[in-house]
């Protein structure tokens, strides 16, 4: 897995690094399962970004749950 090294991500660019739709990223956002950080700091929406952290938690928790990254 490549994440590039910058402190916070768009939802888009979450997604794409998760393999989940931009959809599933907002949903985690609401429910916690991502840090939201940003300009609306604890909603999801446009203008919310994913932190660093959350986002390698996140991608770890995918691996161990699907390792070959089929159903991430």
């Amino acid at each position: 897995m490549n994440v590039p090294d910058k402190p916070s991500f768009r939802p888009d660019e979450a997604a794409a690094i998760l393999g989940v739709s931009r959809r599933t990223v907002y949903r985690k956002l609401r429910k916690g399962e991502l840090e939201a950080v940003g300009k609306r700091e604890g909603l999801a929406g446009p203008g919310q970004r994913v932190s660093r952290p959350s986002l390698l938690k996140a991608a770890q928790r995918a691996m161990e749950h699907d390792p070959d990254g089929i159903d991430c």
